[in-house]
């Protein structure tokens, strides 16, 4: 599958995946802790990757509908120094 190539292209596609994104992963929140299933939210991330190249948006967007402890399992929103 071809990358969007212009930045316009880029950040209208990124736009419209999170979008899509929010709602799925706001069903997925647990009744007792409120946090997002975190196998959805991986399942998620990665086609938002395949379509856009980097997870980092998505990070950024949605890591806190994590629970802390599945977010440092999962390696999500920790930039590598």
């Amino acid at each position: 599958k071809d990358l969007p190539t212009s930045g316009e292209e880029l950040r209208a596609l990124k736009i419209a995946a999170l979008v899509r994104a929010r709602p799925t992963l706001e069903a997925s929140r647990g009744k007792k802790d409120g946090f997002v299933d975190p196998g959805l939210y991986m399942k998620l991330r990665a086609d938002f990757v395949e379509a856009i190249g980097s997870s980092d948006e998505f990070d950024e967007v949605f890591s806190p509908l994590l629970n802390p402890k599945d977010r440092i399992r999962l390696g999500v929103g920790q930039k590598l120094i």
